[in-house]
């Protein structure tokens, strides 16, 4: 039951941040009562806490099994990243995706998961910076530009079809405009 409660956390998260997050919204998603979501989490705040670690170690892994998969390679790492994008989009489960969007919008968010967040995208970037580094020692990326301007437009770019993605009224439009766009910046950045 504990995980389930956290799945169901993540959604609520992903749907609207902190705020959004309601126990007796989750205990009626799993036919359950408030007291039994209280039993595995004493408050609102413990239970943001444990179920934002826990998308976020599901990331991480996932941007590092990616990377691995393509040492030194960035504009293949990309393009994977891209095509899970399209994917999820198509599983209509990409807002779980803005788990941490949503908390860094809130003005009362309790002070742990602001640090939690912002260490999370600080992971991020240092992640595909290692990788952009890699990929321009390793002659995939040109070493002419700034690696850390790179990544910082590559992260902004990600987040922003992330974003366009969950406002989007019209996914098969919005699929036509931006599928591709990602990879096809990187990849003009090639020697």
């Amino acid at each position: 039951m504990r995980q389930q409660i956290l799945e169901a956390a993540k959604a609520n998260l992903g749907r609207g941040g902190y705020e959004h997050l309601n126990f007796g919204v989750i205990a009626k998603s799993l036919d359950t009562t408030r007291a039994n979501i209280h039993y595995h989490f004493k408050n609102k705040e413990g239970l943001a806490l444990e179920a934002t670690r826990n998308f976020i170690e599901s990331e991480l892994a996932a941007m590092k099994k990616n990377m691995a998969k393509h040492p030194g390679d960035f504009p293949a790492a990309m393009e994977e990243f891209e095509r899970v994008h399209w994917r999820s989009i198509r599983k209509a489960d990409f807002e779980g995706g803005l788990v941490c969007d949503h908390l860094l919008l809130e003005p009362d968010l309790p002070d742990d998961l602001g640090i939690l967040v912002a260490d999370f995208f600080d992971q991020v970037y240092q992640t595909l910076l290692k990788h952009v580094r890699e990929s321009q020692k390793a002659g995939t990326l040109r070493q002419d530009i700034s690696a850390q301007q790179f990544t910082a437009k590559t992260l902004a770019m990600a987040h922003g079809m992330k974003h366009m993605a969950f406002v989007s009224r019209d996914l098969k439009k919005y699929q036509k405009r931006y599928k591709g766009a990602l990879t096809h910046w990187v990849r003009s950045c090639q020697p």
